[in-house]
């Protein structure tokens, strides 16, 4: 799971990047859908056998984790991930959404009104390289595409993921913002 994690922030920190730079982004509580696709399968099949171990789990574990998940802004389904993301007023203002441990770093490609295109490096113990498109929907949403170049289980991997974020509201409830 930290792996998939790791990817849809990877691919949120691009987006996120892009959006600083094009147009303003609304604070509050935002939406990240994520789907994630390999040229060999592999992710594919790991999301799979984590769907399997959760839905196998005894009903009263499942809620427990789903609701663990949930209070992180975490989801999974057949479809792909959800994570949700409360931005602070700065941080949309300044698009300030970096990985906690300070290991992407992100280059504007090019710009319009309505889109970016951005190349993003992510360090450590799963490097990951790529570039996102990103098309806005005014303030409030944006559709990337993006591949990324990284590595699973020893061997090289091409992620295409496909990804959809829209703006919930105002308030965060109980999702934390990002530091």
């Amino acid at each position: 799971m930290k792996r998939t994690h790791r990817l849809a922030a990877a691919g949120l920190l691009a987006c996120a990047a892009a959006a600083g730079h094009a147009q303003a982004m609304k604070p509050g509580l935002w939406e990240h859908h994520v789907v994630t696709k390999s040229d060999s399968g592999t992710i594919e099949r790991m999301a799979a056998e984590m769907r399997r171990q959760l839905e196998s789990l005894p009903p009263e574990q499942r809620r427990q984790m789903e609701t663990m998940m949930a209070a992180q802004g975490m989801g999974i389904d057949a479809s792909g991930q959800t994570i949700k993301v409360c931005l602070t007023a700065e941080q949309a203002k300044k698009l300030d959404i970096a990985m906690p441990d300070g290991s992407c770093t992100q280059q504007v490609l090019q710009r319009s009104a309505s889109s970016m295109k951005v190349a993003f490096q992510c360090k450590g113990d799963a490097p990951m390289r790529g570039e996102s498109e990103v098309r806005f929907q005014g303030d409030t949403g944006y559709t990337a595409q993006s591949v990324v170049h990284t590595t699973v289980d020893g061997k090289p991997e091409r992620l295409q993921m496909t990804q959809t974020g829209k703006w919930l509201g105002a308030q965060c409830g109980n999702i934390q913002p990002v530091r």
